[in-house]
């Protein structure tokens, strides 16, 4: 036989979650803003690093250029094992020239391989 529920039995009230009156978007988030400034921080110090291997690279070539016509310079860094490459060349017949030094440097076996001639 189905039950007959009482309409006049007091019901449980709802339970309603408290609110603040702030939206989550009017709040502000300090984490939110900490990893804003981490990074920001992070961002800058890189940035400087990058400008200051390239000033450095830019002064190494310069330097180059006072004492040889062209040249080819490939390398690693010493903090982040980034290769660097430059590559001098003024004109084609210069570009082919070292082209062919550096074909005959590699083909040439490490035995072979003796430092330059410096006059």
């Amino acid at each position: 036989m189905p039950e007959i529920k009482d309409s006049s039995s007091p019901k449980k009230p709802s339970r309603r979650k408290k609110t603040t009156g702030l939206t989550k978007k009017s709040k502000p988030d300090d984490q939110t803003e900490a990893l804003k400034h981490a990074l920001t921080d992070y961002l800058t110090v890189h940035a400087n690093k990058k400008n200051k291997k390239l000033n450095n690279i830019k002064s190494l070539e310069k330097l180059l250029q006072q004492y040889m016509n062209s040249f080819i310079l490939i390398g690693y860094t010493q903090d982040t094992q980034e290769l660097v490459s430059l590559v001098n060349a003024t004109s084609e017949q210069s570009a082919d020239s070292l082209s062919a030094a550096l074909n005959k440097f590699l083909t040439s076996g490490p035995n072979t391989r003796r430092p330059p001639n410096i006059i």
